[in-house]
């Protein structure tokens, strides 16, 4: 190692180059990198937490989760809704993107 060090300090123009020729190969790459190994993250998300101390989940469900997914469900775009209710209300809704 100490004498790759020592070669390096000596040839700088040539280390230069080695370092160029890294960043070339590295954006290289990236560019002709396949779609499989860089998919898209558009994943439009909402969600919506309700928390009510003191109620079972039966009575989460039927007064604060049914009425949040009524009023929910006419939202433009909406692909689709998962609720899930216990101490908390968690209905959940994925969006499709346009492009």
């Amino acid at each position: 190692m100490y004498k790759f060090t020592q070669w390096a300090f000596d040839n700088k123009a040539a280390m230069k180059i080695v370092v160029i020729m890294a960043l070339l190969v590295g954006a290289i790459s990236y560019w002709k990198l396949p779609m499989e190994f860089l998919p898209e993250a558009d994943n439009p998300m909402v969600t919506v937490a309700t928390i009510a101390p003191g109620y079972d989940a039966k009575s989460m469900e039927q007064q604060v989760t049914n009425k949040l997914e009524e009023t929910l469900q006419f939202t433009k775009g909406k692909k689709s809704m998962l609720s899930t209710s216990g101490n908390i209300s968690w209905p959940r809704k994925g969006f499709r993107c346009k492009r």
